[in-house]
């Protein structure tokens, strides 16, 4: 069986009628004897916030989704494979919360955490803001130099580096595995977000990351109507000191949720290749316009952490990237571009059905010229390019 099919199929039950499974609004567990209700009590599994049907069913989903592709073809019996699944995972009511709280469950006062510069700025912001008050360090570092990591390793002594591969806005490539390597060699805990490929495409537990963390609320649940993150890591020490906290402060995502996320688990693959075809196309013709310096996609060849991309993600998928214009144009310029669109929706998110379009602030990306992040929806790319292009006259 591959992930592909396994994020079909997963909670199908060949022995009652529905086809996937019901929404089990529950706050209260029961158990058949005394002796369960107490065993369930050590995994925080007693009541509805941590067991419920449709919060495991995703769990499980999410757990195996991380495997390898071997272990995932090496059994088709679902319930053996989750038997022996090497991972697990705790759902949040948000992306942000998960990176965060994993962040601050992970760290102990007094010590160091390094962070990529291009991770989403809220967790960037939450580190700079209330680092002082969860008494630790930080330091952010340029995840392409692994000569500079290792000397901020040397220096700083870290116990944590986080990381987003591809980054956000900028999308430049972590080498996973060497990343991975230093931070060993150095006993200290990984953390990377896997928001942009999902770990149907990209695996980074595989790779040896202590923890991988993304939002749900983007491709997985797929419709923009769901906020959701999630956490995975090995089942363990490290799970246990997360799921103790987790469990502690009453975290909780609604079954609701998880029923949608779980139903969006099914059209994830086609949706996020139709997404890719559709951003290569854009991202193809942008990269023959005039007004167009350059292209971050990571899967197109001329992009520079491309190379390195194809190692760990091998099809060319991606519907979110950024386009940098060829100078710096006036903020309402570049205004009156998006809010000529038609088909390119204007906000933050992305991940969904519809394309959307938004200015980043080059200050923060280090560029000088104007830059503007698009996600391609599953619209008819045709309609898309005619978008883009009908804006960029704009300039001209």
């Amino acid at each position: 069986m591959k992930s592909r099919s396994l994020s079909v199929i997963i909670g199908r039950d060949r022995d009652k009628k529905e086809i996937s499974p019901p929404l089990s609004p529950a706050s209260s567990i029961i158990f058949p004897n005394y002796n369960e209700l107490e065993n369930a009590k050590l995994n925080n599994t007693d009541y509805g916030r941590g067991s419920s049907k449709n919060i495991t069913a995703l769990k499980n989903a999410l757990s195996l989704l991380e495997c390898s592709d071997e272990y995932i073809q090496s059994d088709n019996d679902i319930n053996k494979l989750l038997e022996s699944c090497p991972y697990d995972t705790l759902i949040f009511p948000s992306g942000a919360l998960a990176c965060i709280f994993t962040i601050i469950s992970v760290i102990n006062k007094g010590e160091h955490i390094l962070i990529s510069r291009s991770v989403y700025n809220k967790i960037s912001s939450f580190v700079i803001e209330e680092s002082i008050k969860y008494s630790f360090t930080y330091d952010f570092f340029d995840q392409t130099d692994i000569k500079k990591l290792n000397e901020l390793i040397v220096e700083k002594k870290p116990s944590i580096i986080y990381f987003e591969t591809p980054g956000s806005d900028i999308f430049d490539i972590a080498d996973i595995a060497e990343i991975v390597r230093v931070a060993k060699e150095n006993n200290i805990c990984t953390i990377a977000d896997n928001s942009w490929a999902t770990p149907l495409f990209l695996k980074h537990l595989e790779y040896g990351v202590d923890i991988t963390v993304y939002s749900a609320s983007k491709y997985l649940a797929g419709h923009s109507d769901v906020i959701m993150g999630v956490m995975s890591t090995k089942k363990g020490i490290l799970y246990n000191k997360i799921n103790k906290k987790y469990y502690a402060y009453g975290i909780h995502a609604s079954n609701h949720d998880c029923h949608m996320v779980y139903r969006g688990l099914r059209t994830l693959y086609i949706r996020i290749i139709e997404n890719s075809k559709n951003a290569m196309m854009v991202a193809n013709f942008l990269l023959q316009h005039n007004l167009i310096k350059d292209v971050l996609h990571p899967a197109l060849s001329s992009f520079k952490g491309n190379s390195i991309w194809q190692k760990y993600c091998k099809e060319n998928i991606g519907g979110c990237f950024s386009f940098i214009l060829n100078k710096k144009y006036p903020h309402e310029k570049l205004k009156e571009i998006l809010n000529s669109m038609t088909f390119f929706t204007i906000g933050l998110g992305w991940g969904g059905y519809c394309s959307m379009i938004k200015i980043c602030d080059n200050k923060d990306l280090n560029i000088e010229e104007s830059v503007i992040r698009i996600y391609c929806g599953l619209e008819d790319p045709e309609d898309l390019i005619n978008d883009i292009k009908q804006g960029l006259e704009i300039l001209s």
